[in-house]
């Protein structure tokens, strides 16, 4: 699910802060992800981010996003997670959706953006140091 966090987020650039916050968000508040640790899920998130630039680094998210298909819904909850983090700042970038495409055929599911919702302008994202705003 990191994996294809990441992989989404650095489609766009550097992983930032908002992108950070809207994890924690969501790992925080949906029901089936509230038993995640979810500094443990921030610190697999930058650490798949970093490792896109590497030799094979695609590939190995990739290969960690397939093991999501083992969970009953996973493929439904990673992809999710990645239609999430499109829409942290505007509409998805083609690298964006060329991201969501390639998670989606590694997962054998739909990538299309219709029915996924972008996160609310009016959600709560926390800042650095833990508080909402």
């Amino acid at each position: 699910m990191m994996a294809g966090a990441a992989m989404v987020c650095s489609a766009r650039g550097e992983i930032d802060d908002a992108e950070r916050s809207y994890l924690r968000h969501a790992l925080a508040e949906a029901d089936l992800l509230r038993h995640v640790d979810i500094d443990h899920g921030v610190t697999q998130f930058e650490g798949f981010g970093k490792g896109l630039d590497s030799e094979g680094g695609h590939e190995r998210a990739l290969a960690a996003v397939e093991k999501c298909q083992t969970l009953k819904g996973g493929a439904q909850i990673v992809m999710a997670i990645c239609h999430g983090v499109s829409g942290v700042h505007a509409a998805p970038t083609v690298e964006e959706q060329q991201a969501l495409a390639a998670i989606a055929a590694r997962l054998g599911v739909s990538a299309d953006l219709s029915t996924a919702s972008a996160p609310s302008a009016e959600v709560q994202h926390e800042k650095p140091g833990g508080v909402a705003g």
